[in-house]
């Protein structure tokens, strides 16, 4: 399964050869990546696959599990400098294979968004906050 380069942005992971790598640049026969090592390479874009979003991602991402609850979420600092997470909207991930995010705010969910990919999940994070999701 590959990827259009028009899903991505920089900064976005994705996987090729069984490895994890970082964007860092965008052309339409391919892409530049940065792997974990610090290795920089160019390959084309059929070479590459989306990652999964999986538990051990969202936990990366800093997403908690919510004790006795069937989801894991993403509390959103009310301090933010940014107007929308301001008003406290977290990212819910209930289903068993994380097939969708709920947008909730004060627990009362307005959206629900199909994804399955950490590239989908960084760049709607991205689009509501206005930075990157950090991972550890």
């Amino acid at each position: 399964m590959g990827i259009s380069t028009k899903e991505l942005r920089i900064g976005n992971l994705v996987e090729y050869d069984g490895l994890h790598c970082e964007v860092k640049l965008i052309e339409e026969s391919g892409l530049a990546v940065m792997f974990e090592d610090g290795e920089d390479i160019w390959i084309d874009i059929w070479q590459f696959c989306p990652i999964s979003i999986t538990e051990k991602w969202l936990l990366k991402f800093g997403f908690e599990k919510v004790p006795k609850k069937d989801y894991m979420t993403l509390f959103l600092s009310e301090d933010d400098e940014n107007e929308f997470s301001r008003q406290r909207v977290d990212f819910w991930f209930g289903d068993k294979d994380f097939q969708a995010a709920e947008l909730c705010r004060s627990g009362v969910c307005f959206k629900r968004v199909k994804m399955s990919y950490v590239h989908q999940l960084q760049n709607l994070y991205y689009f509501l906050m206005g930075k990157e999701l950090s991972y550890e």
